[in-house]
């Protein structure tokens, strides 16, 4: 497989940010490692090796993205540095990573893509949701894996005006009628299982479920067995389920 890693500065996070190419063409796929994951993440785990089929034949690019957990979800520094801190993260994914995959896209495919398919599990799940659900406009497609859908598990109660905007199920209860109609031209994907440490994404996940109801929203939202953990050999297997059924 073509491969080749590119890094740039992210003026919404100060810092030179990189990030990791696969294939030549095909509808571009943004990938966020789990909670406290970096960027190789996904390599270590095989999950390229995993979607070769898909990137060789040219049905999808994938970019692997790098996280900064350790200042947001996951930091013990005071609440409201940490809510803009993810603020910030969600900023460049959808302003800065996602622009530089579209050119770098429509260089290799010869047409520019409408929009970019972003995916994660567990905490990865939960990034590229709220960055889906804020930016329609960039991403038009997302599939998220045993993930949280509030920001509850990493900020408790606490919610302020930042983190509103940043906590799904909280956001989509008041979205606009703009946001609704792209969410309903869009694909999504939200999946969790029934085994081992998934008791927190079943109950997020059927929030989900009722506040995209709610509004009339459509999107495939899958339980699977009670022997499905939350863990990479599922998640090895979810993918490429749910990639096929988009790429229909």
């Amino acid at each position: 497989m073509r491969r080749f890693e590119k890094a740039f500065f992210s003026r919404n996070l100060n810092r030179d940010m990189g990030f990791i190419c696969y294939g030549h063409g095909g509808k571009p796929v943004i990938a966020i490692p789990t909670q406290n994951g970096h960027l190789r993440q996904w390599e270590e785990f095989g999950m390229p090796e995993i979607l070769s089929g898909y990137i060789n034949s040219g049905k999808i690019q994938l970019f692997l993205a790098d996280a900064l957990d350790e200042e947001n979800i996951s930091s013990n520094a005071p609440l409201e540095q940490r809510a803009w801190n993810l603020e910030n993260y969600s900023r460049y994914l959808a302003d800065e990573l996602a622009p530089a995959v579209l050119d770098i896209n429509a260089a290799d495919s010869r047409y520019r893509a409408g929009g970019v398919l972003v995916s994660g599990f567990s905490a990865g799940a939960f990034h590229a949701a709220n960055v889906f659900f804020r930016n329609p406009n960039v991403f038009d497609a997302v599939i998220a894996l045993s993930g949280v859908y509030s920001t509850r598990l990493f900020f408790g109660g606490w919610l302020n005006d930042v983190l509103y905007y940043n906590s799904p199920t909280a956001y989509l209860q008041n979205q606009d009628a703009w946001h609704l109609q792209k969410y309903r031209q869009s694909k999504m994907a939200f999946c969790c299982g029934q085994g081992a440490w998934e008791d927190e994404m079943l109950r997020e996940i059927a929030e989900l479920k009722a506040v995209l109801d709610a509004k009339g929203v459509g999107a495939t939202v899958d339980v699977w067995g009670r022997d499905v953990n939350h863990d990479w050999p599922w998640w090895k297997k979810q993918m490429p389920y749910f990639l096929d059924k988009f790429l229909q």
